[in-house]
C-alpha cells in the first residue's frame, strides 16, 4: 500500500510528517503536477497501481489536480473532503473498495491530525493483511499450504476479484491471466494448480468439515467445489469477517 501526500505549498507539512513517522511507504508531491503525472498513476495500465494507492490532497492543492481527480474517480475512487484541526482540510480519494457500506463516509467532520493518520492507517493499511489473514487461516485449518502452488495462486486470485468482481463471473478470461502474469506462468497452470489445490485438501476430508462446520459453508461430503466455487466462498468469509 502505498500513501501520496499532495501538498504543494506546504500547508499541510505536519500531517505528513506524522503519517512519515509511522508509516514506511510515503509519498510527498509538492513540486507540482509533473510531478504526480510521474507516479505512473492515470493513463493506460495504472488500474493495478491505483487500487493500493491512497492519494491524500491539501485542500488548498484541489484546483491545481482537479482533472487528476477525475480521473481517479473514473477508475473506481471516491473523495471524501476531511476537516482537519486548525481550519485546514485534505481531500483523500481511496478506492470504493474500501467503503464499509454504500454511502458511509468513513471519517468524522472534525478531527485532529493525529487521529486523522490513525483512522487513516487502520483504514487501509491493514485491510491487505485482514483479507490475508482471514483466507490463509482458513488455509491453515483445511491443510492447504504454501508447498502447493494453488495456494499463493488463491490468495492473489481473492485480492484481484475484490478489485474486479466481475471476474468472479469470468475467471478463464480474466481471473487466471491476471493471476498468471502475476506469478510469470500461464493461465492454464494457474487453473490447474488451483484444481489440484482444491482437490488435495478435499481428499483429506478437512475441506468440507471445516468450511461447513466453522464458517457456514455448504459442501456436500462427495462434491468437490469448482475453482470458481471455491474463490466465491474465499470472498465470502472475507466479506463476513
Amino acid at each position: 500500500m502505498r500513501l501520496v501526500v499532495v501538498d504543494f505549498d506546504k500547508s499541510i507539512s505536519e500531517f505528513y510528517e506524522r503519517l512519515n513517522g509511522c508509516y514506511s511507504n510515503v509519498v510527498r508531491i509538492d513540486e507540482g503536477k509533473r510531478e504526480l503525472l510521474e507516479l505512473h498513476l492515470f493513463g493506460s495500465g495504472a488500474r493495478d497501481n491505483l487500487f493500493n494507492t491512497v492519494v491524500v490532497v491539501s485542500g488548498h492543492c484541489i484546483l491545481d489536480v482537479r482533472e487528476e481527480l477525475v480521473a481517479l474517480q473514473t477508475n473506481g475512487f471516491k473523495i471524501d473532503k476531511v476537516n482537519l484541526e486548525n481550519s485546514k482540510s485534505v481531500f483523500v480519494c481511496y478506492h470504493k473498495i474500501f467503503d464499509t457500506a454504500e454511502g458511509e463516509l468513513p471519517w468524522k467532520s472534525d478531527i485532529s491530525q493525529s487521529e486523522f493518520v490513525l483512522e487513516l492507517l487502520e483504514r487501509f493499511y491493514f485491510f491487505n493483511y485482514k483479507v490475508y489473514a482471514i483466507v490463509n487461516g482458513f488455509f491453515t485449518k483445511i491443510g492447504l499450504y504454501p508447498n502447493l502452488k494453488g495456494h499463493d495462486y488463491l490468495l492473489y486470485a481473492v485480492e484481484e476479484v475484490f478489485k474486479n468482481p466481475n471476474y468472479l463471473h469470468s475467471v478463464t478470461k480474466n481471473l487466471y491471466p491476471t493471476v498468471a502474469k502475476r506469478f510469470e506462468t500461464t493461465a492454464c497452470g494457474v487453473e490447474r494448480n488451483i484444481r489440484n489445490a482444491i482437490e488435495v485438501v478435499f481428499n483429506r476430508g478437512k475441506l468440507q468439515s471445516v468450511a461447513n462446520g466453522y464458517y457456514g459453508g455448504n459442501f456436500d461430503k462427495y462434491e468437490k467445489p469448482t475453482n470458481s466455487e471455491f474463490i466465491g466462498f474465499l470472498m465470502s468469509l472475507v466479506k463476513s469477517a
